[in-house]
Parts: structure tokens; sequence; C-alpha cells
């Protein structure tokens, strides 16, 4: 009999290792909430300050405040804050999940987020470091839909679909500090409306500041602590997905771009799929003609007369004219000249 084996032991370290692979990745992120004070500042005042480090990033999502309240009220949400790293690190900003609500007409966004490269910027001066304020633009607009791991591209050209391009979600500070804006209308969404919204934050390294093999490169530029690939989390802002092992490039067909990459992608599909067929077909002919010329036999071969062999002087025997009498050497004498008449 084969030998059996107890696992019942082993299922009570099936909690352990869940709960550490949990830990493992609440280590890496401060988790914040939109909902609570520490994160947003709505009146105005100066922003909130999350900090983040080499090995410890931050997200910020929203958990259900979208869900409880009915956004109609006299004022917008807004909510601001400011993230910070560590002094020599820079910044990668990247929506995880992003549900805000775009005009269907105009295509403006009613919701959006936004990132600027920080107004409060810290000199060095002496020994010492100054906050500096300095005005500076935000960025564009982000809404719609975003999965982080299925980046819409349908502003990329054709030919830069597949390369390593910024995501249109995501935003590099390499001076470590990043504005970030939120803003949802006071507009009644409809029951079938669903808004939901997650940014990760991580600190990275220019590459050729690390000699430490624990640090991975997002790209060329970029390094980021190892832990971060593979987490679930998308940290790198490019389109190759990096730490996660890639991304699944997909088109939102939409307004931006109508003879665009949809288009591009649709017709080159079909115009692929028709070239092989009349390639196909042609093949099929080609054979089918040389397979009949194989084995039918060949005009010469019908046209071509058998040679004989030259016949020899005895074989030759003169020949008479059609008209003349044979004459036959052989015939017995006749009747007249053995009786001749007395």
């Amino acid at each position: 009999m084969g030998a059996t084996i107890d696992i019942s032991k082993y299922v009570y370290f099936l909690p352990v290792v869940i709960l550490q692979a949990h830990v493992s990745n609440s280590a890496l992120y401060t988790t914040y909430s939109i909902e609570a004070d520490r994160t947003c500042t709505i009146n105005g005042l100066q922003p909130r300050v999350l900090k983040v480090s080499s090995k410890s990033g931050a997200i910020v999502e929203e958990n259900s405040y979208f869900d409880r309240h009915s956004l109609s009220g006299k004022y917008p949400y807004k909510c601001s804050f400011i993230v910070d790293a560590n002094s020599n690190l820079g910044i990668i900003a990247v929506i995880q999940e992003m549900k805000l609500r775009r005009d269907e007409d105009t295509h403006e966004c009613i919701d959006y987020v936004q990132f600027r490269h920080s107004n409060y910027i810290t000199v060095p001066f002496v020994d010492i470091s100054v906050q500096h304020k300095e005005e500076r633009p935000w960025g564009a607009k982000i809404c719609g839909k975003v999965d982080a791991k299925k980046p819409d591209i349908s502003s990329f050209n054709i030919a830069d679909a597949t390369k390593e391009k910024m995501l249109p979600s995501a935003f590099v500070d390499r001076e470590g500090k990043i504005d970030v804006r939120i803003y949802v209308a006071n507009v009644t969404r409809s029951a079938d409306t669903e808004l939901d919204l997650k940014i990760a934050f991580t600190a990275y390294q220019p590459c050729s500041d690390v000699s430490s093999p624990l640090y991975k490169k997002c790209s060329t530029p970029i390094c980021i602590w190892h832990e971060y690939f593979n987490d679930g989390i998308l940290n790198c802002p490019y389109t190759t997905c990096a730490d996660e092992g890639g991304c699944q490039l997909y088109v939102e067909a939409g307004f931006r771009h109508g003879t665009g990459l949809a288009t591009k992608i649709m017709v080159g599909a079909v115009a692929g799929i028709f070239t092989m067929f009349i390639v196909f077909v042609l093949f099929l002919w080609v054979f089918r003609h040389c397979a009949i010329c194989w084995n039918s036999p060949t005009t010469s071969a019908q046209n071509t007369t058998q040679m004989r062999p030259v016949p020899t002087a005895e074989e030759i025997q003169p020949t008479a004219p059609p008209g003349s009498p044979s004459i036959d050497k052989d015939l017995p004498p006749s009747y007249e000249s053995l009786f001749p008449n007395p």
C-alpha cells in the first residue's frame, strides 16, 4: 500500500501564509481614504502632505463616499493634497482604477483628477532648506474609465502603440513632490453610474544613481524597489507595465480619434485577412494547375512518330504499279506448252 499523507496539520498554517502575504503587501503601502481628514484639504487650507519613501509607497482611494452621497448638493466635492518623497527621490503617480463621469455630448470631464509639479519647492540655502512657493500649471484633466493594467492607447499613433510610452493616467515628478486635485461635480448621477478612484504613489531613484541590485528598472531612467514588482499594483508609469508582467493594451471606443488607432487596427486586420485569403486561393490554383500538367501526356509525346530501323538492300522489294499484273515465277507451265496441237 502507498503511504498516506495527513494534510490536516498543514491547514492550520494556511491563514498564517495568507496573513503574511497581506502584511507584506501592506508594509509596502500606506493606504489613505479620501474621506479622511488626514488626506484631503477641502476648505482651501494648506494641503495635507502624504509621505512616501523608496520602500514605502502610498495608495489614495475612494471606499464608499460617492455611494453614500447623492452629489447633488450645493457645492462640488473638492479634495487636494501633496505627495512628498524623501530627498533625492522622484515620485510616480499611477491611477489604478477610476470611474469618473464624462459628458456624452461634449466629452468634457464632469469629474476629474489632476496632477502637477508641486508649487511648494524645497530649496537648499546654506545649511538649511527653505520652502518656496512657485505657481505652476495643472496637468490635463483625467476622467472616464481607467484600468491600470489595460491602458487606453487611443491617443497613440499606430507605430507607437507598443513602444515604451507614458501612460495617459500616470504622472512623474523628478523633484519628489506632486500636487493632486480631485474634483467631483454636484451633478446628480444616474442609478447605474458607478464612481470609483484609486491612485498609487511610488518613490523612485534615477537608475544612474543606483548601485544596489535590489532596485529594478521600470525603464532606463527609472528604478524602483524590487518588492514593488508583481505585487498587484502597477508602479511603473509606462505602457510596458514592466513591474507587473506587461499590460493588455486596448483602445476605448470613443471620441478622441475616430480615424485613429482603433480604425487603423480594424482596417489592418480586415486587409490582412483578405490578403491571406487571396494568397490561399492563388496557392490552390497553382497547385491544381501543376498537378494537371504533371498527370497529363505532353503535346510532344502525342505528336512524336516512332522511328523504324532503315531496311537493308535484301529487304527492299520492287513494287509494280497498281495497274500492272503481278508476275509469279513459280507458276506451273501452261497446258498449251505441254500439249501442243498436232
